[in-house]
């Protein structure tokens, strides 16, 4: 005759135990460094139709790359360039930063807009003080009621010329 199997019982674990939440990234940007280029565009940045951008391997902040940054039209008030969408929580607090080479003062800045599905609602707009130097810009705020999305950018402010080169960028939750 042959044996058959008994099944062995398994313990119960004891008590209650709390799940370990999932941490958030540090940085909700892909591509913050600007590594990914496929020949004519970043890999997930989008360029405004007043401007362009092309890979730079001379000037940078780290790794390989950064991304030059040429205005194409009067750029305004807010600035003319390139950017990311990035999926937000009304209530909570972020901080946009990115590292910033500026060919003359006040030729870069970065700039973030909440967007409820209808209209952007713009946050401070910090431009460079200095030129010819890596400049570390941030700005931060709280994501009002109806925000889907922000959209982080980071903006030249010349006219119709080269304005400087952007690299290591940050979209982050800011600690409670």
């Amino acid at each position: 005759p042959t044996a058959t199997p008994v099944p062995t019982a398994t313990p119960t674990p004891e008590g209650y135990k709390t799940p370990i939440p999932t941490p958030l990234p540090d940085n909700l940007l892909l591509n913050p460094g600007f590594e990914t280029w496929n020949g004519t565009s970043f890999a997930s940045w989008t360029q405004d139709a007043s401007s362009t951008y092309t890979v730079e391997t001379g000037t940078v902040h780290s790794g390989s790359n950064s991304a030059k940054l040429t205005t194409t039209v009067d750029p305004g008030a807010y600035g003319k360039g390139f950017y990311q969408d990035v999926p937000v929580t009304v209530g909570e607090t972020y901080e946009f930063s990115a590292w910033l080479w500026s060919l003359q003062t006040g030729s870069m800045g970065i700039t973030v807009s909440w967007f409820d599905g209808v209209s952007p609602k713009y946050w401070d707009t910090p431009t460079s003080t200095a030129a010819g130097q890596w400049q570390q810009f941030s700005v931060q705020s709280t994501a009002p009621a109806g925000t889907i999305s922000a959209r982080a950018w980071i903006r030249g402010f010349l006219n119709t010329a080269p304005c400087g080169y952007g690299d290591d960028a940050q979209f982050r939750v800011v600690d409670p």
